[in-house]
């Protein structure tokens, strides 16, 4: 439903109002606001700005290649089939599997404002695609705050499944009014749309100036989270709060850093229940994550309602996974095995699957996995310029026959 002029006005007075009380706040409290900057700006260049920026770069100057849209052509049958979207969401999903939050709402948003695709089927796409990179999960969750990486790995799990089952009941019914007929059309007609027409060194640099942008929009956002938690703190507006789970629900609804770090220092609390807990809020994203994806998200069609939606139902199914995988897996008794498939050791999973432990969770299998993608992308554009050579050819020697 459409705002009207009067609520857009409504919306406009109380967010100046809430501006004033915030400059109000800063200026009465400049320890405290100082405090809070310095805490988000480490936080920002010690670990997002390491691990994004490369990201942001590198997906930026796929979108002037001809890879996107050779993996949309090679997944689009099977995305179509589950999801009712084209192969441009197989694209989204594996950047955002290797970075992260917020790369699925760049990505969908870019391709949104670029006409590629339409609002209802990014809606589908970010339904699915809006995941967190394993690394904060196995490395940051799972061994530095709960002290195993394999409680990571049961997070993950519940993460991605949740995730995908999540875009299947979006894509098949909360959203099912898009025609597969026009998806498939809108997949061919993105299988023909020309890739812009630039210099490799041109292509680079664009693509570092719109990661800058990006970026800046994250380190903002952090900045401003990393305040608001910052006075929060040093009112003791939460600690009014009796109950502590309604603390400590509030706490990771807000960010999810500190919401699984409160999960991780409970006291009282089931190693399962904290496993379920940390995979909601992770699922979820806070309110920060929800400000980052929805600043790339403008002029895309996807409004604040549908991305809170549809995260919150991530939230809880993930929740439930990782609940019904963690009680499997304390059955079994691997709960409490400080188990590491990260940093070495010999442990529970080395000795119950031995090879194939070490064949999927080591560094050469990440290489091998890496050399398999650019070998099946290179045999694809050799039988693609094969294929338009052999089509010359023959129609070359057609018209010399006649």
């Amino acid at each position: 439903m459409k705002r009207t002029h009067d609520q857009f006005k409504n919306e406009h007075f109380t967010a100046g109002v809430l501006a004033i009380a915030g400059c109000f706040l800063m200026v009465a409290f400049p320890r405290m606001t100082q405090h809070g900057v310095s805490c988000g700006l480490e936080l920002f260049l010690e670990t997002v700005l390491p691990t994004m920026f490369p990201f942001f770069v590198l997906a930026n100057f796929l979108g002037f290649t001809e890879v996107p849209k050779r993996i949309a052509r090679l997944l689009e049958p099977l995305f179509r089939s589950l999801f009712r979207v084209s192969g441009r969401g197989a694209y989204v999903v594996i950047l955002s599997l290797v970075s992260g939050y917020p790369m699925a709402a760049k990505l969908v948003g870019d391709e949104c404002r670029n006409r590629s695709i339409t609002a209802l089927e990014g809606k589908k796409i970010l339904s699915f695609s809006s995941v967190c990179g394993p690394l904060f999960m196995v490395g940051t969750v799972g061994t530095a705050m709960l002290g195993a990486p394999l409680y990571g790995y049961l997070i993950a799990f519940g993460h991605y499944t949740g995730a995908m089952i999540n875009g299947f009941f979006y894509s098949r019914f909360l959203l099912s009014q898009e025609n597969s007929v026009r998806i498939k059309a809108q997949a061919t007609a993105f299988s023909g749309r020309e890739v812009p027409r630039v210099s490799l060194f041109g292509a680079l640099s664009q693509s570092i100036l719109r990661a800058f942008s990006s970026m800046g929009l994250i380190c903002g956002y952090i900045i401003l989270f990393s305040v608001l938690s910052e006075f929060l703190t040093q009112s003791r507006a939460l600690n009014r709060i009796d109950h502590d789970w309604i603390h400590l629900i509030l706490t990771g609804m807000m960010e999810m850093t500190m919401g699984c770090q409160g999960v991780a220092s409970a006291e009282g609390m089931n190693l399962v229940v904290r496993l379920a807990v940390c995979s909601f809020f992770i699922s979820f994203g806070g309110g920060s994550i929800a400000g980052q994806s929805l600043s790339m998200l403008t002029d895309s069609g996807i409004g604040t309602i549908d991305y809170v939606k549809m995260k919150l139902c991530h939230g809880i199914l993930a929740g439930c996974l990782t609940y019904q995988v963690g009680i499997l897996a304390e059955r079994m008794g691997w709960l409490g095995l400080a188990a590491s498939v990260v940093y070495g050791t010999e442990s529970v999973w080395i000795q119950s699957f031995g090879k194939l432990h070490q064949l999927v969770f080591t560094a050469r299998s990440m290489v091998i996995v890496l050399g398999l993608m650019v070998l099946l992308v290179g045999l694809d554009h050799l039988f693609q310029t094969g294929y338009q050579k052999v089509h010359t050819y023959i129609i070359e020697r057609r018209k010399n026959d006649e």
